[in-house]
């Protein structure tokens, strides 16, 4: 249990406050100095900005929420085993994601010391991983991490240059470029719609749906899924993930920074005009507003118009 371990005393190498002894405040407080890349979400970077040479373990966003929960509130649950693997592998044994993609981007931006991913994990040097993996409870066996290497590949011209490698390997089918997103779709409407018996409206249900798949795609796949009677995709407006999903949109630029993540929230609002034919008197608040605010023009719909919903 991380409280045993943490209450015997400081961890090695932290300064003890006078009083801090048996404090456990004091003493969590040191688990944030001990353990800096988990507590802050930071990678260690180099003169450059550039990754520091090492190997990584990759840490699941959702154990280090409980980790922090637990150093942040004295009343907070210690936080339960840390399984590496858990959340970070496919149905395929390998990793959902591809951590070296980021870096071995030209333009990469590491000025902040943050992966991108870091909704989904954040990367620790492994000697803190195997550390913090030791200072609570563990699980029966060797820990089965998901890890990023960095070697440096520089030269006296381009000291930063580096090489990574991934273990296990990302996969193909849930990371390349033909990987298809899981889109929870949840319907939004005022209108009174039947659809299949099989399926539950309020509920929603999951689609499988490539990143190039358009949103006039989406739409029509929808309104086959749910069955609904006399809907057609023009009555339709989507946001993936919170942003505007146009109907000339792909699924991937919608989705914009967020794209490799490829479990993504959807909603779909339906309303009982098509959006392409002139609009009704009053219109209901909604994502209305700002979907056709900047595709006026291109629906041939005034944005000013009111609209009437029944």
């Amino acid at each position: 249990m991380w409280e045993r371990v943490v209450l015997r005393g400081m961890p090695p190498g932290i300064k003890q406050s006078p009083g801090c002894q048996t404090n456990a405040g004091c003493e969590k407080k040191a688990l944030r100095q001990k353990y800096t890349s988990l507590a802050t979400g930071k990678f260690p970077r180099g003169l450059f900005g550039e990754l520091k040479e090492g190997c990584y373990a990759l840490i699941s966003a959702d154990w280090r929420q409980k980790w922090l929960a637990f150093l942040d509130n004295a009343d907070a649950m210690e936080p339960p085993p840390l399984e590496p693997n858990v959340s970070l592998r496919c149905e395929h044994d390998c990793l959902k994601y591809n951590p070296a993609e980021y870096f071995e981007q030209i333009n990469a931006d590491n000025s902040k010391g943050r992966h991108p991913h870091e909704a989904a994990y954040v990367l620790v040097p492994m000697t803190e991983a195997e550390a913090i993996y030791n200072g609570g409870d563990k699980l029966s066996g060797p820990p089965n991490w998901c890890k990023l290497e960095c070697r440096s590949a520089g030269d006296a011209d381009h000291p930063q240059s580096r090489t990574y490698a991934c273990s296990p390997r990302p996969c193909e089918l849930c990371t390349g470029v033909n990987a298809s997103y899981k889109l929870d779709v949840k319907i939004e409407t005022e209108m009174k719609l039947c659809c299949k018996p099989s399926v539950n409206m309020s509920a929603g249900l999951q689609l499988d749906v490539r990143g190039e798949t358009c949103g006039v795609e989406v739409k029509d796949l929808i309104v086959g899924a749910f069955g609904f009677k006399d809907v057609v995709p023009g009555q339709l407006l989507l946001s993936a993930n919170g942003s505007s999903f146009g109907d000339c949109d792909t699924l991937k630029n919608a989705l914009g920074k967020v794209a490799w993540n490829r479990h993504v929230p959807l909603t779909a609002e339906i309303y009982d005009f098509v959006m392409s034919e002139p609009a009704p008197k009053r219109r209901r608040a909604s994502l209305l507003d700002s979907n056709l605010s900047g595709k006026s023009a291109q629906n041939g719909i005034q944005s000013d118009e009111p609209v009437e919903i029944h």
